[in-house]
């Protein structure tokens, strides 16, 4: 077992503004709080003005923000992979997201992998994950067997805020699933609470993983009052959601406070990726950043990101350095005096000594991304990055860098001007130094998950025009994740009913783009006979003409297979 030394935790004797030592009794308590699919521009601290959310903001003005940082994955399963890890996922083939379909329910962070849970443990740290896993759902993956000596959560990607979905995607409490919930964003925060009352005589390592604000988007009547004003009643949910979000977050720090844990507590906040703007809105605004979750663009990858650890670290700063999720890891193993080894083969930086001084200059020479087909790298200010429509589902073998774009995101942040054409030795710089780490890399361990956004992003940013569409009747069976066994059946008058099994999460909004390019809107649930949830349907009309975005098979009455595309929406803005 490693343990931390008595006094002196990890080089951080030094009370900020002071040259005294500061000694206390034991290793400080490691909280990591991450958010999934929040936008960057969608709390107060980094210029949110519509949503109320003053105990991130709080936590931001006594600690440290960081207004670039970033993640190591575009979304959601390869950013907690990278931040368990300290290392680049796409290093141990972990690039694509994983998904509920086969192949994927039989993979995950590959078990040679060390996780921050199990590094900590080994270190005297009473360990627990509450929330959202998706590192893989097959028993050998299983929190508890990464780590973790306390499981409160979910497996997969996604899952119902007012349902336990015991069937599908169940909620676990250890091994043992949970049949009902309250509102899952306040059942997590009341379990945090618990634990932190339950521990507070000995160091701990919490992973506080919200669903918030990842669709399906859901939210009280509590929290839907709070944020009345705003009007596109996808943002009010969302901008509710958040709000849920933001007062878990306080029960946490008001735990902590009366705990008299506050200065033995070193928090990290960030969200996994960039909030979804386009085939899966779920309200939330990357402003002033271009793109979106599932790109390299800013929006998919650079996040809230906050540090605080009171007396210990600056408090009220700004630091504009570039730093990743991947120094979470690091810099925790550093605050609990155990110390990294080369042979961990760590990409993440232990930012201690940058945030109090003790070392000048950036963390980081460079940052590196790659998804399938998509790619980037960051030195200094400069940005190369190429973007392919459908790229996050390419192989990653055939990436070339032709028609990369060139960016000085510190002048501008929202990669407006491609500056190739003029510093093409700038270019090639970056595209050399990419081309090295990704040489070094591991190929993709399973393929991109069935049904993901798909080629032609951004086109429904358009406004959906009513179209004249011939009619037909059929009824479809099929399986589309998340919403599992799904069948349509619809009339020569273009109305119809889909029936989802009852335990399946049903989200509030459902768009399907049928086999003949139409959009079919669910707008009503009522309860339907022999266990089933029956959604009206209607049709709203064409998207971008032969636009496919995601897809699922479905059995038609004749025994044939057809494919149709699948996608989540938004009103037109």
């Amino acid at each position: 077992m490693i343990r931390a030394p008595r006094l002196l935790i990890g080089g951080l004797g030094l009370l900020v503004g002071s040259s005294d030592p500061v000694t206390f009794d034991r290793p400080p308590n490691i909280v990591v709080i991450v958010a999934d699919d929040m936008g960057y521009g969608d709390i107060g601290a980094y210029g949110g003005t519509d949503i109320p959310t003053p105990n991130l903001d709080a936590l931001a003005a006594g600690g440290i923000r960081f207004t670039d940082a970033y993640v190591s994955g575009p979304y959601c399963s390869p950013t907690r992979a990278g931040l368990l890890t300290g290392r680049y996922p796409q290093r141990f083939g972990h690039e694509f997201n994983i998904g509920m379909q086969p192949p994927h329910r039989d993979v995950g962070l590959p078990l040679d992998q060390t996780t921050m849970a199990d590094r900590l443990k080994a270190a005297g740290y009473r360990t627990a994950l509450f929330g959202k896993w998706h590192l893989g759902s097959a028993q050998r993956f299983f929190p508890t067997r990464r780590g973790f000596d306390e499981f409160f959560g979910f497996l997969t990607g996604a899952h119902s805020y007012i349902g336990a979905s015991a069937q599908m995607n169940p909620i676990f409490d250890g091994d043992q699933i949970v049949r009902t919930i309250p509102y899952l964003t306040d059942t997590l925060a009341s379990r945090t609470v618990e634990f932190i009352q339950r521990n507070r005589s000995q160091p701990f390592f919490l992973y506080l993983a919200f669903n918030a604000v990842h669709t399906p988007s859901q939210a009280t009547d509590r929290y839907l009052a709070r944020v009345s004003g705003i009007a596109d009643p996808q943002r009010r949910t969302y901008a509710a959601m958040l709000s849920a979000m933001d007062d878990g977050i306080g029960r946490a720090l008001e735990a902590l406070r009366t705990a008299h844990l506050e200065e033995q507590t070193l928090i990290f906040f960030f969200s996994d990726n960039g909030g979804p703007l386009e085939s899966d809105w779920n309200g939330s605004s990357n402003r002033p950043l271009r793109g979106d979750k599932a790109t390299t663009w800013e929006g998919g990858i650079r996040v809230p990101f906050v540090m605080r650890w009171k007396g210990r670290l600056p408090e009220g700063r700004t630091d504009a350095r570039p730093i990743i999720q991947l120094d979470v890891l690091p810099t925790a193993l550093a605050a609990a005096g155990v110390a990294a080894q080369p042979n961990w083969h760590l990409d993440g930086v232990d930012l201690l000594p940058f945030l109090t001084g003790a070392t000048s200059g950036a963390p980081h020479d460079a940052l590196y991304w790659r998804l399938g087909g998509l790619m980037a790298i960051r030195i200094g200010d400069w940005k190369l990055v190429k973007m392919v429509q459908g790229g996050a589902s390419d192989d990653p073998a055939t990436l070339t860098l032709d028609g990369a774009e060139l960016f000085n995101v510190r002048d501008d942040v929202g990669e407006k001007e491609n500056l190739a054409t003029r510093y093409p030795e700038r270019v090639s710089q970056l595209a050399e130094a990419w081309k090295h780490w990704s040489s070094g890399l591991a190929p993709p361990g399973w393929p991109p998950p069935q049904g993901y956004r798909g080629a032609r992003r951004g086109c429904l940013d358009r406004t959906f025009a009513a179209t004249p569409i011939v009619p037909y009747a059929g009824s479809w069976r099929g399986a589309i994740s998340p919403v599992a066994d799904i069948t349509w059946t619809q009339g020569k008058d273009s109305t119809g009913t889909f029936t989802i099994g009852r335990d399946s999460p049903v989200p509030t909004r459902i768009v399907f783009v049928s086999t003949d390019s139409i959009v079919v809107e669910l707008t009503k649930l009522v309860r339907g006979p022999n266990s089933t949830e029956d959604l009206n349907v209607r049709i709203v009309g064409s998207v971008c003409g032969e636009e496919l975005i995601g897809s699922a098979s479905f059995q038609g009455p004749t025994g044939q297979v057809r494919r149709a595309p699948l996608t989540a929406t938004r009103e037109p803005r």
